[in-house]
């Protein structure tokens, strides 16, 4: 059975992109939640990313580092082995062996490819189910060529008391259509 397209929002004014880019960052979205395109909103500006300050001594947070791992590996000849797929508005690993062996030590301090997923699961991003990007992972705030909107994404994780297999089950299964939206770069 095909799911059907989700509908998709964007923003208008200033005062939308600061609501939008807040509610996106700090907030579990549910699949039945309009896909929020974000590919029209200025980035912020330098000084407000050189002055913002991470949380847990981290230096570099999870969303940012992946986004700067899968421009690397792009520049370096490994796209066949994790990607963002052509519209730029999702990423795939296409290779979960070579991804295990050959990337994850490089870029992260955890081996297992199932706490890399995980990390995503924490940061909101959201697995895409059908069609041609199946297995994928999408965030509203992580676009290729767009690392500061991902400055904005925080760990949220799943509430307390929350049972993940009722949450998954209780979603709607409505996946936004990627290649009839512009591409992100």
């Amino acid at each position: 059975m095909k799911a059907a397209a989700a509908s998709v929002v964007t923003p208008g004014s200033e005062l939308d992109t600061e609501q939008t880019l807040a509610a996106l960052g700090n907030s579990m979205r549910k699949k039945s939640s309009p896909y929020i395109d974000t590919s029209g909103m200025a980035d912020p500006p330098a000084y407000e990313l050189s002055r913002r300050r991470t949380r847990g001594g981290v230096t570099e947070p999870f969303p940012e580092k992946l986004h700067r791992m899968l421009l690397e590996i792009e520049k370096d000849g490994d796209a066949p082995i994790i990607s963002f797929f052509p519209h730029g508005r999702a990423f795939g690993i296409h290779n979960p062996d070579k991804f295990e062996e050959k990337l994850m030590p490089k870029y992260y301090k955890q081996s297992r490819l199932s706490s890399f997923q995980r990390q995503l699961n924490l940061y909101g991003f959201t697995r895409i189910i059908s069609g041609p990007d199946s297995g994928g992972y999408y965030h509203e705030l992580f676009l290729k060529g767009r690392p500061a909107l991902c400055t904005h994404m925080r760990r949220v994780g799943i509430p307390k008391g929350v049972d993940r297999r009722k949450l998954k089950s209780s979603q709607n299964k409505k996946e936004p259509d990627f290649y009839s939206m512009r591409p992100s770069v």
